[in-house]
């Protein structure tokens, strides 16, 4: 439980301002994309489908709902989100939604995703840091430190683990090539190749889940104060 830390800063605001507004025009882009767009469509010099911009509305979409779900949780549960950890939130957002697919970096930047996926698995542990002292009613520093690395390292994974369910449910039913089983130019790839995606995502999930999971251990272990500054609190009015 904690007294709120202060209102969003003027950075914070205006972050979140810009990047909601790229995301409902390209939601908007995206959406008349798929309507219009012959079956293939030439952009910047690459040849899309409308799965493609199917994909591209759907990622957009999902991207608002997730901007304003912090905000929800603030009025609706009365949690404190730190400004630090919610910038970094809205700006991993964005790398993923607007630069992974609008701007096409999943295909045109080498390890582009594998990067994203290794923030990705780093945050999700960071939240789970924060999970954990909410569901016990502790200060976090009170607990023990390596059940507390151990319950973040399993919950980054499990999740990385639904995200990709949810890709392969996609793929499946609208063969939006979430998980780049074909290459950009459709090719279907086979064998190990196909897979090689999708095991990596979680490889990239470890490495960033296990890197914040021992950071978060030796800061709890040894009652690194910095660490409580960075949780997800409850507000007491």
């Amino acid at each position: 439980m904690t007294k709120r830390r202060g209102k969003s800063s003027k950075a914070e605001k205006i972050i979140f301002g810009t990047v909601m507004i790229l995301m409902v025009g390209s939601f908007v882009y995206a959406l008349l994309r798929a309507i219009y767009v012959p079956v293939e469509a030439n952009q910047n010099g690459e040849l899309l489908t409308r799965n493609d911009y199917l994909l591209m509305t759907v990622s957009s979409f999902a991207a608002i709902i997730v901007l304003l779900l912090p905000s929800f949780l603030e009025r609706k549960w009365k949690f404190d989100i730190p400004s630090t950890m919610h910038v970094i939130f809205i700006l991993f957002i964005f790398t993923g939604v607007f630069l992974g697919e609008f701007r096409r970096f999943h295909f045109h930047v080498a390890n582009f995703d594998k990067w994203l996926h290794i923030v990705s698995g780093g945050a999700l542990a960071a939240i789970s840091f924060s999970l954990v002292s909410l569901l016990n009613k502790k200060d976090i520093i009170k607990m023990n430190p390596l059940f507390i690395a151990l319950f973040s390292f399993s919950f980054a994974l499990m999740v990385g683990v639904l995200w990709e369910i949810y890709e392969f449910a996609w793929d499946y039913h609208f063969d939006f090539n979430m998980q780049k089983y074909a290459t950009s130019s459709g090719e279907l790839l086979i064998g190990q190749t196909a897979l090689y995606d999708t095991m990596m995502d979680f490889v990239a999930d470890a490495i960033g889940a296990s890197s914040v999971s021992l950071l978060g251990y030796l800061a709890v272990k040894n009652n690194w104060l910095w660490i409580d500054h960075l949780l997800i609190k409850k507000i007491v009015d």
